[in-house]
């Protein structure tokens, strides 16, 4: 890879590329469908902050020896550690999250915070069917949590804060 900055189209196709011949289910485990989005923001930020510039060279060289990655399940439990302290960093230095962590939190609270709304409308309500109210509390909190969440994801995009 050159020194100059590689776009998000160009890091999809050289990822695909070397992640030919790994199985999907490997692919899943270790989350790497925002790789592409990390590694562009990482390039982007290289030049600007050290922590980046060395996160970048580590998580390439690993990219680099994709074969023997997946083949060792210490080498693959170290990648999923340099790919959670990556986001860490960008999260915490930069304030950079990744698409749909906010939204899957936010609905995620909705969802609990509708069913415990409908356990306390149960509880001081007479002649309520317990599962109907679970069922619409659960459901109005998702659809809620997804709203706000999607409005939280909108505000960063916005803001340029997520990859």
């Amino acid at each position: 890879m050159s020194e100059r900055k590689i776009t998000l189209p160009e890091w999809r196709l050289f990822l695909n590329e070397k992640f030919q011949g790994v199985s999907r289910e490997t692919l899943r485990s270790i989350s790497l469908e925002a790789l592409p989005r990390l590694m562009h923001v990482l390039d982007k930020n290289r030049h600007l902050c050290n922590e980046c510039a060395v996160q970048y060279d580590i998580l390439l060289s690993m990219i680099l020896q994709i074969p023997s990655l997946f083949n060792n399940h210490d080498l693959t439990e170290q990648f999923k550690k340099e790919l959670n302290k990556t986001t860490r960093i960008l999260t915490l230095k930069h304030g950079l999250y990744p698409k749909g962590l906010w939204l899957s939190r936010i609905t995620g609270i909705g969802i609990i915070s509708g069913v415990a709304a409908a356990f306390i409308f149960y509880s001081l309500a007479n002649k309520i069917d317990l599962p109907w109210i679970l069922f619409l509390g659960a459901a109005t909190g998702m659809v809620m949590g997804w709203i706000i969440g999607k409005y939280k994801e909108y505000q960063l995009k916005k803001d340029d804060k997520l990859y």
